[in-house]
């Protein structure tokens, strides 16, 4: 093999490493994301329902 050859196979090679960890860190980050979210919409369920059992004590 000539050295063209092997430098062209490692340098796919490497890229396709920076592609796999590039592409793991995106899935890493839409879960982060993901549990934030859920998360943020409990937090805005449970104040919804105390302001709701809040103002029905106040109203009632």
């Amino acid at each position: 093999m000539n050295y063209e050859f092997m430098r062209h196979i490692t340098a796919r090679q490497i890229q396709k490493e920076i592609d796999d960890r590039m592409a793991q860190d995106a899935i890493r980050q839409k879960q982060i994301q993901d549990a934030k979210d859920k998360h943020d919409a409990a937090i805005l369920i449970t104040a919804f329902i105390v302001c709701t059992l809040v103002i029905g004590l106040l109203g009632g």
